[in-house]
């Protein structure tokens, strides 16, 4: 039979499927790139630690008498958190039929819907953690500004966080009147020239890029309804705030199921999110109602 499944034609489909999908995974995602990632792939194991050097001080630098012995210790201190994987499934399934009357390569969709699916799920586990940083700017029914944005540098800058610093907003934390584009609005550019950049930006392309040295991104995975009162829940902070343990964003397996006459296409995304250093990062809930 022409159209007859095969162990080659299975272990093509699945090349083929897997290929699009970690494309379609590693291009949609936002947050992966903008965060401490430890690999484990092909280690033993299921957890990796993020460590945290507890800093010393200027004052801890002493001033020295040539040809006395200097006996002054001051100790290195250091805290862990470790990320374990969790699991995480999506499973589909996908006829013969359905292969067989589709006029496109039911492969290439099928990666590209589930490569979306799971990096929509790992930019949601990583937003999620900016509700816990303990710093915060703006707040619930509170619209975005620009001194929001000076605080939240501010705060991370006196906590000594390393760059880059990124922001992750929701969408409607970046156009509309409560977003970026409200601050970068005529009268905002007319009273501070340094603005101007990033509006003329912002107007010709669409997108923010870069403001006051943060690299500006957004994910519809940010919740904007919190407890019910229409803000949004952004984060702004450093690359060294949040951990992710990777054993495995995408992992897929097919499995024949003859008397459904089709197959199981299960995927398997192994990660753990959690935050490595709170004060490396600022939770900004603002108003998008």
């Amino acid at each position: 039979m022409a159209n007859e499944t095969t162990t080659t034609s299975l272990n093509d489909y699945v090349d083929t499927l897997l290929a699009d999908a970690i494309f379609q995974l590693l291009r949609s995602g936002v947050m992966p790139s903008k965060v401490h990632r430890e690999s484990i792939i092909g280690f033993p194991g299921k957890a990796a630690n993020f460590n945290k050097w507890d800093a010393l001080a200027s004052s801890d630098v002493q001033t020295g008498t040539e040809g006395t012995d200097y006996s002054t210790n001051k100790q290195l201190a250091s805290s862990t958190v470790a990320g374990s994987v969790d699991e995480h499934l999506l499973m589909s399934v996908i006829t013969d039929l359905a292969v067989n009357s589709s006029v496109e390569n039911v492969s290439d969709g099928a990666g590209i819907i589930l490569g979306n699916a799971m990096a929509a799920k790992l930019d949601d586990d990583l937003v999620g953690l900016f509700t816990g940083f303990s710093q915060t700017v703006c707040g619930a029914g509170t619209t975005l500004i620009n001194d929001h944005i000076m605080a939240a540098l501010q705060q991370l800058h006196t906590a000594n966080a390393p760059g880059p610093f990124y922001g992750v907003f929701h969408p409607k934390q970046i156009w509309g009147p409560k977003g970026f584009s409200g601050i970068l609005d005529t009268s905002a550019v007319a009273s501070n020239a340094q603005n101007s950049s990033a509006a003329e930006r912002m107007q010709s392309t669409g997108e923010l890029g870069m403001y006051a040295g943060i690299g500006i991104d957004f994910t519809p995975e940010i919740n904007d309804d919190v407890a019910s009162g229409g803000d949004a829940a952004a984060g702004i902070f450093s690359h060294m705030a949040i951990g992710l343990t990777d054993k495995g964003f995408f992992n897929v397996e097919l499995q024949r199921d003859a008397s459904m006459r089709g197959f199981e296409i299960v995927v398997q995304g192994l990660w753990k999110e959690v935050e490595a250093v709170d004060t490396y990062g600022v939770y900004a809930l603002s108003d998008v109602s």
